[in-house]
């Protein structure tokens, strides 16, 4: 973390007048953010709540559905090919 008048005098007063601070003003943003909305620096705090939501229900529902096709083939003692066919149709309708 560099402080605005450390990059000054490190890299002279043109570059240090192009960089990017926090909203406070005191420290120079690394990486530079871009001006583009699509760049993760610039979305809002929602946004990146639903990304973070996304990936954890991602990582979490494989491993909880695997257990629960087990369970449901020990508990009525029947193959699990129906199960695959349905998860399949309900991914393809979704999207």
């Amino acid at each position: 973390m560099i402080s605005h008048r450390e990059a000054k005098v490190e890299l002279g007063e043109e570059v240090a007048a192009r960089l990017k601070l926090t909203k406070d003003g005191t420290k120079v943003l690394w990486p530079q953010p871009t001006d583009s909305e699509k760049d993760p620096q610039n979305w809002t705090g929602g946004r990146k709540d639903i990304q973070l939501l996304i990936i954890t229900l991602a990582a979490f529902v494989p491993d909880f559905d695997s257990g629960i096709g087990k369970q449901f083939q020990m508990t009525w003692e029947t193959g699990l090919e129906w199960l695959s066919d349905f998860r399949h149709r309900i991914f393809v309708l979704i999207g």
